[in-house]
């Protein structure tokens, strides 16, 4: 596996945020409420949208040759993402109404980070983890959780429901290169709880759902509940998220005991058992399922480079459910 693989691996999220996301919004729009867009923009979505298809295809045909995989990058996608920034910049400037009330908002996102993954698809060749900064830890994996809840809710997916037990642990701040923890580390550990943990994971497959006398419309509104107010970033005082749920991520810190400069982060799901080799699951191109098996690969890579270990547990010491989890030593200042 090349280096260009390994990273273009890394930023495929944002590649959906930036790429995918929004030209598949706008056709969906497009097709429900066509009076929305002159001819001139309905021929520009759809034009947009089979040209982003076809540079998602070069993003994902990893065997080519290196030097054919940089100039596709440089000639091809790039120039392709930025055009559709001009483009959506211009949806998002008109004053209309969509029946898909959240087209403007997946739209601004793109624009918002369509510069930095230009830049990181730019730099790809020299794969470097860039400057190291000091940062929040509590912040940054809240934040990415977060995210990564609301967007379930924007695909229609059942929303993951995250669980922070950060304690009296107050103003833990480690110093490593802040995007390439984001994206290296706490991207590929999302990514593995989507295309593993809870892939095709529902009511019927999950060991602990909500109990059986929580009749369907509850689940429907408790669902709806959560992504109008995640979305506010508010819940009024009357609402409360209900404490078992159909997909729980638990979140935690402790102090190392063995060393006053370190902390252990752990991260369980009550997703699908692991029956595969705890010891293998690190290693290029090992797991479970379809995909090309770096994620935990390139996440352990990351944090090894700044002194911290990762290993996996799929025997988590609880009752709640929690099958599979990761545990995370990191050094702190």
């Amino acid at each position: 596996m090349n280096k260009i693989r390994e990273h273009k691996h890394s930023y495929s999220p944002d590649f959906g945020s930036v790429v995918s996301a929004p030209v598949d919004a706008l056709l969906r729009e497009l097709l429900s409420n066509p009076k929305s867009f002159s001819i001139d923009e309905q021929e520009k979505i759809i034009k947009v949208y089979t040209d982003s298809k076809v540079i998602r295809g070069f993003y994902d045909c990893l065997g080519l040759p290196i030097s054919t995989q940089l100039d596709k990058v440089n000639t091809r996608m790039i120039p392709q993402i930025r055009n559709n920034a001009q483009f959506f910049s211009s949806i998002v400037g008109k004053a209309t109404e969509f029946s898909n009330t959240l087209l403007t908002r997946i739209l601004q996102r793109s624009l918002n980070e369509s510069d930095a993954l230009c830049n990181n698809l730019k730099n790809i060749e020299h794969f470097e983890y860039g400057e190291s900064m000091p940062f929040d830890l509590k912040a940054e994996i809240k934040d990415a959780f977060e995210k990564f809840s609301f967007d379930t809710g924007l695909r229609g997916e059942i929303p993951i429901y995250n669980e922070f037990y950060f304690g009296d642990y107050s103003d833990i701040i480690v110093e490593m290169n802040r995007k390439g923890f984001r994206t290296h580390f706490l991207g590929n550990i999302i990514k593995n709880l989507q295309d593993h943990a809870f892939n095709g994971f529902d009511e019927s497959s999950a060991q602990l759902s909500l109990p059986n006398n929580i009749v369907w419309w509850k689940r429907v509104l408790r669902d709806i509940f959560y992504i109008i107010f995640k979305s506010d970033k508010k819940s009024p005082a009357n609402i409360t998220t209900p404490k078992v749920l159909e997909k729980r991520v638990r979140i935690s810190l402790k102090k190392d005991d063995k060393n006053e400069h370190r902390i252990i982060l752990k991260i369980e799901n009550n997703g699908h058992p692991f029956k595969g080799d705890v010891n293998e699951v690190f290693k290029k191109g090992i797991g479970e399922g379809d995909g090309e098996h770096i994620g935990l690969y390139s996440a352990r890579k990351f944090l090894n480079a700044y002194g911290a270990t990762i290993k996996m547990n799929t025997e988590p010491d609880n009752e709640e459910g929690f099958k599979v989890g990761f545990i995370i030593n990191l050094p702190i200042l």
